[in-house]
This record gives structure tokens, C-alpha cells and sequence, in this order.
């Protein structure tokens, strides 16, 4: 979404100034490190749901065996 929005802001500006394709580039590469810095906090988190879910089942295990 965002890098959407970013490619569009720099086409908007490219228009409204006549650099075009300066700021359309300049928005895409900026779009895809925000989304590329989103998915990487998006997987972080999701590593760190998974690695409790991993914790607490083994735990719920160890809690059964004993």
C-alpha cells in the first residue's frame, strides 16, 4: 500500500514540476524500502509469536510427562 502511494506521489509531483521520471523513481525506490523495512518487521514479529507458541506447547509437554 504504502509503495503504492509513494510511486503515486512521485508521479503527482513529476507532473505538477515536469521532472519526469525523477520523482516517480524516487518514489518507488523509497516504497519499496518502507515495504521491504514492513515485511521485515512483519516476519520478525511472526518469529517471535511462533517461538513462544514452540515454548508453551513444549512446556504444556513436559507439564503432561511428569
Amino acid at each position: 500500500m504504502s509503495l503504492g502511494f509513494l510511486i503515486f506521489g512521485g508521479y503527482w509531483l513529476d507532473k505538477r514540476y515536469g521532472w519526469s521520471p525523477v520523482l516517480t523513481i524516487c518514489g518507488a525506490l523509497l516504497g519499496l524500502i518502507v515495504a521491504g523495512a514492513s515485511l521485515r518487521q512483519l516476519l520478525h514479529r511472526l518469529d517471535r509469536e511462533s517461538a513462544e507458541v514452540k515454548r508453551k506447547a513444549a512446556q504444556a509437554r513436559e507439564a503432561r510427562s511428569e
